[in-house]
């Protein structure tokens, strides 16, 4: 009897994907995962029986691709409820793709709903991405671009330390360089030495792209590389770790993560709908208590509620709303009087935000 679930597809992918990502990688293949933001879909169906035709199709791909690459890709589509994951190879001669010798395998896919993604500030900081590879260049540039970054892209070593040279005798750096590691004749460890070895760039962070499985044997040579992320790069990774390195906070911070509830649930869509709903409204509740519980200076009764959101928040993947409730059990155990206006401002906004980002959850049939 086929199973019908809920599931997080895109970390589906990261997650069932990365043997085959290892076995392309010791035949020479880029890999690339290709999922834009009004992709990332929560999916009905039976993940056993996807992940197994998604194996087939993955596995062929690998084995019949000599030399080239191989793009895994989510599409939606206007159709309601269906969209299509493709699984692509195409074979390079010469270093050129080659058209006549592309393949693609269409996956099709029942929709839940979409996660939400929310638009991410735009950030003062510029970055160079160096890839040879045209489609994996265009996909890490469109998810640093999502996270708010100004991006620059150069196409090999030699073009990338012409840029960064340019740069910086114009007095505007780039913030962040970002490198692939193989690529032909100025590879990402000499174009590293290159960079940290020039006096007008030798400033600037680098972060290295690698295959998965690689890095494992050339720990010792990443002297000039602050950090390190596996190709095909997961949005995930690549916002932490260059986060991480600029200083900067993380700019697609969400009100609810989404694929750690799911995960929690183990994608049982219809518990996840019910607990969603129900601390919603009991949140609902004590939020209205907390005016009179204030007014009577009923301080124990108002921290535990605070608690209590706390913990339930954290529990379900909302670290902002946990946090802002946090705050408030403080103020309420101290007694702080002058803090506790702005606190219960700064939970009904962050409940709000939830509450917001939820309700596709929540919908959903």
């Amino acid at each position: 009897m086929e199973r019908r679930e809920t599931f997080d597809l895109e970390r589906g992918l990261e997650q069932w994907l990365e043997p085959f990502f290892r076995e392309a990688h010791k035949k020479g293949l880029e890999t690339v995962l290709d999922i834009p933001p009004e992709a990332r879909l929560i999916v009905k169906g039976d993940p056993d029986e996807f992940r197994r035709i998604l194996n087939y199709l993955v596995q062929n791909a690998v084995r019949f691709t000599q030399e080239g690459e191989i793009t895994i890709g989510v599409r939606r589509h206007d159709r309601e409820g269906w969209d299509t994951l493709l699984v692509t190879s195409q074979e390079v001669v010469s270093g050129v793709l080659q058209d006549s010798r592309k393949r693609c395998f269409v996956i099709p896919l029942e929709r839940a709903f979409c996660i939400p993604t929310p638009a991410a500030q735009k950030r003062d900081t510029r970055i160079l991405l160096v890839d040879d590879r045209a489609v994996p260049r265009r996909v890490i540039r469109s998810r640093l671009e999502e996270l708010g970054w100004e991006v620059e892209t150069a196409d090999s070593g030699g073009a990338a330390l012409k840029l960064l040279q340019e740069r910086a005798d114009q007095n505007r750096p780039y913030r962040l360089c970002l490198v692939d590691l193989i690529m032909p004749v100025l590879d990402g460890w000499r174009l590293g030495a290159e960079i940290s070895g020039d006096q007008r760039t030798g400033g600037i962070p680098l972060v290295l792209m690698a295959p998965l499985g690689l890095l494992g044997k050339n720990v010792s040579r990443l002297a000039c590389f602050k950090a390190c992320i596996g190709k095909p790069v997961k949005r995930r990774e690549l916002e932490e770790t260059l986060s991480a390195v600029l200083g900067e906070p993380s700019a697609s911070r969400t009100a609810l993560d989404i694929s750690a509830l799911c995960a929690a649930f183990m994608d049982n869509h219809e518990m996840i709908q019910s607990v969603l709903s129900r601390f919603i409204q009991r949140t609902e509740e004590q939020l209205e208590e907390f005016g009179g519980l204030v007014e009577r200076k009923e301080w124990d009764a108002a921290r535990l509620a605070a608690h209590t959101i706390k913990g339930s928040a954290l529990s379900l993947g909302a670290e902002e709303l946990g946090r802002r409730a946090a705050l408030l059990e403080q103020s309420f155990k101290n007694a702080a009087a002058e803090d506790i206006p702005s606190g219960l401002f700064l939970l009904r906004e962050a409940f709000t935000a939830f509450r917001k980002e939820a309700a596709p959850l929540i919908e959903a049939s």
